[in-house]
């Protein structure tokens, strides 16, 4: 019995001592693995701290009218919101975001009631019904002025909804010979199959049986309507390209829209009916064919009368990123920037041409942009090149810093990034290389608003708070791309910040956090919106002058999704 108690104290006396150790030793590491977790509900209901190595799903807390945000690892909201299961490597706390709920009224006017309720946020167009009506949109003034709201929606202030209904109509089809097409009950179509008839290309739809008034879409139904097909009897058309892309022979009754070729070292005049180019005989698109013809293409060699490739050099610096009137911003995050180079132009068709063509032939493989976006723009010289996916951009630049004798920054894995189909290993922006790049969302910022805290917050657009002075947009552009550098520029010479081409950035969107600073920030993972790259500058077709303002920030697009209005501002480090 003694030698039991002998060895229990022996026992006891050893994990006293090893306590003791442990206490004293500041290299002690925990053998559980464990660390720990506390929270900050900022109002809502307490959640106790635990000990855990992963937090295995979104904590639950509840905090009465207002709406929960997500859990941030900064008492200020900095950076993204945390994404669970969350694996730990160390103590952590977790703060609580919120905004507080308003009171959401609706007016349906007809439609099946909703009952008022109270949110930070509305995520989805409220669901309403009406017999032989169809629901156009929300709007917040009963007279229905203004855009209607888009979903999610913040609401920030107690509100009254009100729904705007359009009266569904019958819509039938004459298809005149064509495939028969179901009639439809609608209030507005934007568009329409087209039926299909042996030896014929469809024209269009028309309102009327005499074929004279031609269906624009989007069309408001007024009462029951009928739509009569236009057809063209195909004939052979050839297409000489003189040097340029060949074009394929076709079987056509109408052309809809130009087709498209491009040759080295020239610009594209047209299809031309003589292969002398005479008067009268250049092709305009949607173009009736009547017989067999061949159509010629005419180049002209580019002489560019200005430096479009032209870098501006922009100085390091401070300013306060955002908009300066809003009094929400009135913590705007202090973002320093070093010095950058950044494109005087937005990037030209002919520029980009010029590098693809090279490109092309040493080991890269990109899609192809366009020029412009309207049939005129074709025939036009130094428009933006667009139609860029974030990825077409980063390879071609890629191009371009080769093309010049500079080193390519992009890089997937240990590789040159040089085909823009391919995303595979990770992706690199090597900081310290030389060549071009995108730029970042701050440096875009700062270069619109001219370079300084003073500019960037005494102008609305870039480089003026007249809208028309700096930008093409809807009110001013004919829904075309101009050639760039044809509105005035701004305090460091740069064209085209406001309107004209949308133009990518290098991050992905997400905050920069209120009453932060921060130098050289980019946003180079995935945020908690998704993966979606920013887009700044607003385009020639922006019906709200808001979306030309240099603090505007939109997200609409993944890196690898192009769009026709999508093009480059070129960025590079400074020398």
């Amino acid at each position: 019995m003694k030698r039991y108690r002998v060895i229990f104290i022996l026992i006891l006396g050893i994990c006293l001592l090893s306590i003791n150790i442990s206490c004293m030793n500041p290299f002690f590491i925990d053998a559980t693995g464990l660390y720990e977790v506390t929270f900050s509900t900022n109002g809502g209901t307490p959640i106790d701290s635990y000990r855990t190595d992963e937090i295995k799903e979104t904590p639950y807390t509840l905090f009465s009218d207002h709406t929960f945000f997500g859990w941030y690892l900064s008492s200020d909201f900095q950076g993204d919101a945390v994404a669970f299961p969350l694996k730990l490597t160390e103590d952590i706390t977790l703060y609580a975001r919120w905004r507080e709920n308003f009171t959401v009224k609706f007016e349906c006017n007809g439609g099946d009631e909703i009952s008022s309720y109270k949110t930070g946020i509305i995520q989805e167009s409220p669901d309403t019904s009406r017999t032989d009506y169809f629901l156009e949109g929300w709007y917040t003034t009963s007279d229905f002025s203004g855009e209607a709201i888009s979903f999610p929606y913040q609401v920030t202030r107690p509100i009254t909804l009100y729904a705007k209904w359009l009266r569904i109509y019958m819509l039938s089809f004459d298809s005149n010979e064509g495939t028969e097409l179901s009639p439809l009950k609608v209030a507005v179509v934007s568009s329409v199959p087209y039926p299909s008839r042996n030896g014929y290309d469809f024209v269009a739809w028309y309102i009327d049986s005499n074929l004279q008034n031609i269906v624009k879409f989007p069309y408001t139904l007024n009462s029951d309507t009928v739509f009569y097909a236009k057809w063209n009897k195909c004939f052979n058309v050839v297409f000489d390209t003189n040097g340029g892309f060949s074009v394929g022979s076709r079987q056509a009754g109408i052309i809809s829209s130009c087709p498209e070729t491009n040759k080295s070292g020239f610009v594209f005049d047209g299809w031309y009916l003589s292969p002398d180019f005479s008067n009268g005989s250049k092709v305009d698109f949607p173009y009736i064919v009547e017989k067999d013809i061949t159509l010629y293409a005419k180049w002209s060699t580019v002489k560019w009368d200005k430096d479009y490739d032209a870098m501006i050099d922009v100085g390091g610096g401070s300013f306060y990123f955002g908009d300066s009137s809003d009094s929400s911003s009135s913590s705007r995050p202090k973002i320093t920037l070093s010095k950058f180079k950044i494109a005087k132009y937005e990037l030209t068709y002919e520029l980009w041409l010029e590098v693809y063509n090279w490109a092309v032939k040493n080991g890269y493989n990109m899609k192809e942009a366009k020029k412009g976006y309207a049939e005129n723009d074709k025939f036009k010289n130094f428009v933006p090149a667009a139609g860029f996916s974030w990825n077409m951009a980063c390879v071609w630049l890629n191009a371009y810093s080769e093309y010049k004798g500079l080193e390519p920054v992009y890089y997937r894995g240990s590789s040159i990034w040089k085909d823009d189909t391919n995303t595979n290993g990770t992706l690199n922006w090597n900081r310290d290389k030389n060549g071009y790049r995108l730029p970042t969302e701050c440096e875009w910022e700062f270069a619109a608003g001219g370079g300084s805290s003073e500019t960037h917050d005494n102008y609305t657009y870039s480089g003026s708070n007249t809208v028309n002075d700096v930008a093409w947009y809807s009110s001013n552009s004919g829904d075309e791309f101009h050639s760039v550098g044809t509105k005035k520029q701004n305090s460091l010479g740069i064209y085209d910040m406001s309107g004209n081409a949308v133009e990518w950035c290098y991050d992905y969107y997400a905050d920069f956090g209120k009453n932060s600073e921060l130098t050289d920030p980019v946003h180079d993972s995935i945020s908690s919106t998704g993966q979606n790259r920013t887009v700044r500058g607003g385009a020639f077709y922006s019906y709200n002058v808001d979306y030309c303002k240099i603090f505007f920030r939109s997200y609409p697009y993944t890196g690898n999704t192009p769009y026709y209005s999508l093009g480059i501002r070129i960025a590079k480090n400074a020398d």
